[in-house]
C-alpha cells in the first residue's frame, strides 16, 4: 500500500453522470456494441447504465481477481469466471469501473478475444495515466494518482484501511478525523459504523 495513500471517494451519483458521459463517448464514435461485458464486480453498475443509455439488451460478465483491498493486489491478475455467452461475429464492450494498472483490462481482452467477437472495445469511468493499457472509451482521465472508491467498495476499501492502520478501540469521530487527514476520505459517522460492522473493524 503506498504510505499516505490519497483516496478520492464516488458517489453514485457520480457514476450515474460519469455513465451517461461515457454513453455519449460512445454514441459519437462508430462503434455500436451487441454485447456489453462487464468485469466483475467492478464494472457491473456502470455496464448496466450502458446498456440503458445505448439501447443494449445484452449483457453478460467475467470475473478477473486483481485488488484485494485499497491499493492491496495480487502478483497478478486471476480470471476466476471465465465469459460464457456467445460473442463470436458480435462487437462487444468490455467494462469496468477504473482502469489502474491495466492488467485487469489486458487479461480480459486477451480472454474476449479467443471466443472469436468480430470486435472488441474497452470503456471504463476512470483511467489512470501510469496504466500500461489503454481503453477506446473513458469519461474521465486521473493524471495524479489517488486511489478510487466507488460506492459497492466502500466497505471492502474504507474497512480495509481501517483495519491496518487504526486500533478497534479508536472512537467513531476519532476515524472520520483520521480518515480525512490521512488519505482525504470524508464518509458519515453512519456510514463509519456500517463499515464496522462489515469489516470486522470494532464489534
Amino acid at each position: 500500500m503506498k504510505e499516505n495513500l490519497r483516496c478520492q471517494l464516488i458517489t453514485l451519483q457520480e457514476v450515474y453522470d460519469l455513465s451517461f458521459s461515457l454513453a455519449q463517448k460512445i454514441r459519437a464514435s462508430s462503434f455500436r456494441p451487441d454485447v456489453i461485458v462487464a468485469i466483475a464486480r467492478g464494472g457491473f453498475v456502470s455496464a448496466r447504465f450502458l446498456c440503458d443509455f445505448l439501447d443494449v439488451k445484452a449483457m453478460s460478465s467475467v470475473s478477473i481477481r486483481h485488488y484485494v483491498a485499497a491499493a492491496t493486489k495480487e502478483p497478478q491478475a486471476q480470471l476466476l469466471y471465465p465469459l460464457m455467452a456467445d460473442v463470436k461475429d458480435k462487437k462487444v464492450l468490455i467494462v469496468d469501473d477504473v482502469d489502474d494498472s491495466g492488467d485487469t483490462l489486458q487479461l480480459a481482452m486477451d480472454h474476449v478475444a479467443t471466443l472469436s467477437p468480430s470486435e472488441v472495445q474497452t470503456a471504463v469511468l476512470h483511467e489512470k495515466s501510469n496504466s500500461s493499457f489503454r481503453v477506446r472509451f473513458k469519461a474521465k482521465s486521473i493524471t495524479e494518482w489517488c486511489w478510487v472508491i466507488y460506492p459497492w467498495a466502500v466497505v471492502v476499501d474504507v474497512g480495509g484501511i481501517m483495519l491496518r492502520e487504526y486500533s478497534a478501540a479508536t472512537e467513531l469521530e476519532d476515524l472520520r478525523e483520521q480518515l480525512l487527514k490521512d488519505h482525504e476520505i470524508d464518509v458519515s459517522k453512519d456510514v463509519l459504523r456500517k463499515v464496522m460492522i462489515h469489516s470486522n473493524h470494532g464489534h
